[in-house]
């Protein structure tokens, strides 16, 4: 993001460009001039446009600075003599930059002091009361969470994904929730997040919810959810939802393109967690359903699971416990080995006995015993 008062020095389109200047100069030369101070105004227009040179000139008995342009009308007025470049002041390509001595000896300050006290002094306010402004915590937040804002983008989508491989909810998914809350508080502070992206967000982690919750697999609700989660980010970093004109396209464009990095970098530490760190972490491999054997081996209710050795093999058909809640994930109990299950259908209380339907790469999919047997008993 462009800092607000600051000129595209580069790139973009060059009618923009000359627009932003435009306006930056009129600013500069409106707030040099009402301190009547003569060529303020052109050392004050080379500060934001490189295309301005400015000269010290000696006219009369002071030396003035004045931009190229102003010394050539002077000297089509007056005559060759009336104004005598003493030296350059800015070359044209180059943007003016003064020291607090340059700046003073130019006139464009009152004087350099070294303190607090120095300062109320020249002013003639040595006893005067000050009252120092801190920055609040929110202001402090902006700043830390701006340094890291990309960090936690990535962070909080890899969590997000690593929420949606597992069953039910948990650490994973309130941490993803909590760093892309952040991201959005520090851009609604600085006035880039309002009402619309932030909606945006929250109707895409309610779709995901959905999908985690309530619909077994993945699909519309999913998909849905992270498009609404994703276009709720890219425009809390922009000062629009529209673009109008080159220079807001051009901005959509690059935030657009840093999005994507940070979906590469997404991608690749959601895979770097779920194939290296979670089954390898003992803590937490106990959110992954370790199968024993190649996923290509576990085919629809005829596939078994090895549990280890010594222990049950798990096939469709096989009854067990709920042990929490099934909505449509939890934890069921089957032979005395506690595993990850969706429900197939409606809900499933906890202590409420079920059948294994199937058995998937992650998990088990199970049916309630008491609507498998009415199901029987209908047909």
């Amino acid at each position: 993001m462009l800092p607000l008062g600051l000129p595209v020095a580069q790139g973009g389109d060059e009618n923009v460009i000359e627009k932003q200047l435009s306006y930056l100069r009129s600013k500069f030369r409106d707030r040099a001039q009402s301190h009547d101070r003569p060529g303020m105004a052109a050392l004050a227009e080379a500060m934001v446009d490189p295309d301005i040179e400015v000269l010290l000139v000696r006219h009369g008995q002071d030396e003035v600075p004045m931009k190229r342009e102003e010394y050539e009308d002077l000297v089509r007025g007056e005559g060759q003599g009336a104004a005598v470049i003493v030296r350059t002041i800015c070359p044209k390509g180059t943007l003016l930059n003064l020291t607090a001595q340059e700046a003073f000896d130019l006139g464009f300050s009152d004087g350099i002091v070294l303190s607090r006290e120095e300062l109320l002094e020249a002013r003639g306010i040595k006893n005067a009361r000050v009252i120092e402004v801190r920055p609040s915590w929110s202001e402090k937040m902006v700043g830390y969470v701006e340094q890291i804002q990309w960090l936690l983008l990535v962070a909080g989508l890899v969590l997000l994904y690593v929420e949606m491989k597992i069953p039910g909810f948990g650490v994973p998914g309130t941490l993803g929730i909590i760093c892309l809350a952040l991201l959005l508080f520090r851009n609604y502070l600085v006035g880039l997040a309002e009402v619309p992206e932030i909606l945006l967000v929250l109707l895409g982690l309610a779709l995901i919810a959905v999908e985690v919750f309530l619909i077994p697999g993945f699909g519309v609700a999913g998909v849905a959810g992270i498009t609404c989660l994703a276009l709720g980010v890219i425009f809390s970093f922009l000062p629009f939802l529209v673009p109008d004109g080159p220079y807001e396209v051009h901005l959509l464009t690059n935030t657009i393109s840093w999005f994507s990095v940070t979906l590469v970098a997404t991608l690749i530490g959601a895979y770097v967690l779920s194939r290296y760190l979670l089954p390898k972490t003992p803590v937490l491999s106990r959110m992954i359903l370790d199968t024993g054997v190649p996923a290509a081996a576990l085919e629809g209710s005829a596939a078994s699971l090895n549990l280890g050795a010594g222990q049950a093999r798990v096939r469709g058909g096989d009854r067990g416990t709920a042990i929490s809640h099934l909505r449509p994930a939890g934890k069921v109990e089957v032979d005395g080995k506690l595993l990850d299950a969706v429900s197939q259908g409606d809900y499933i209380n906890q202590g409420e006995r079920i059948v294994v339907v199937r058995v998937e790469a992650n998990h088990v999919i199970v049916r309630s015993a008491a609507a498998a047997m009415d199901r029987e008993g209908t047909a």
